[in-house]
């Protein structure tokens, strides 16, 4: 009986190797059009097009492999079901982009007349894709950071370091102006005592 969970870190990497490997295929693909001048002088509106409905999945995908490198191994799981649900997402939206480059010549509609129809399709099906591999990756992410033990240790530094607070200060009468230091009352005047022969300090503001 198999099981029915799978390691998240598993399901990142083949994820990884779907995006890259179809992504990068059809960015050298465009690349060698451009270069051959299959778009014209209307090469910067194909690329309007490819790079806003690839790279920011793709950039994703790396920039997390990357700070899972650095982090411990993740040992989490989850259901076969919703791996293979967004592996099969992102096969179709990813073929569909390709379609879009390679049937071009079948449909009698220009490069650019196809693109922007494509949008129709394309444009709920990314939602889709980037909802589902967000769990993955963002969520996952976000949850190794944890683990990881940088923001761990921020939470925990913050939460124990001491706070000091200042002294506390009576509060002014109502009514009282502010104490000013020329206005402070002088010392007491020291007098002698002829009673007991040596000199004291007469409380008051005036001799006797």
């Amino acid at each position: 009986m198999t099981t029915k969970t799978i390691s998240v870190r598993t399901c990142k990497k083949r994820l990884a190797y779907l995006w890259v490997s179809i992504g990068l295929t059809l960015f050298i693909i465009l690349v060698f059009q451009s270069i051959f001048g299959k778009y014209g002088a209307r090469t910067e509106e194909a690329w309007s097009w490819f790079l806003p409905n690839i790279m920011p999945t793709l950039s994703l995908i790396i920039v997390v492999l990357v700070i899972d490198s650095f982090l411990p191994n993740q040992k989490d799981n989850v259901n076969r079901f919703f791996f293979w649900l967004t592996f099969f997402l992102s096969t179709i939206y990813l073929i569909l982009v390709g379609l879009t480059i390679f049937i071009q010549p079948l449909t009698g509609l220009s490069p650019f007349e196809l693109m922007k129809k494509s949008s129709l399709w394309l444009g709920p099906l990314q939602g889709c894709v980037t909802a589902v591999m967000g769990a993955f990756f963002i969520t996952g992410a976000r949850g190794d950071l944890v683990k990881g033990g940088s923001l761990q240790e921020l939470i925990t530094t913050s939460s124990t370091a001491p706070v000091s607070f200042p002294p506390p200060t009576s509060p002014p009468v109502p009514g009282s102006p502010p104490p000013h230091p020329e206005l402070r009352p002088d010392p007491a005047p020291v007098v002698p005592d002829p009673r007991q022969g040596q000199c004291v300090r007469r409380v008051g503001t005036g001799w006797p």
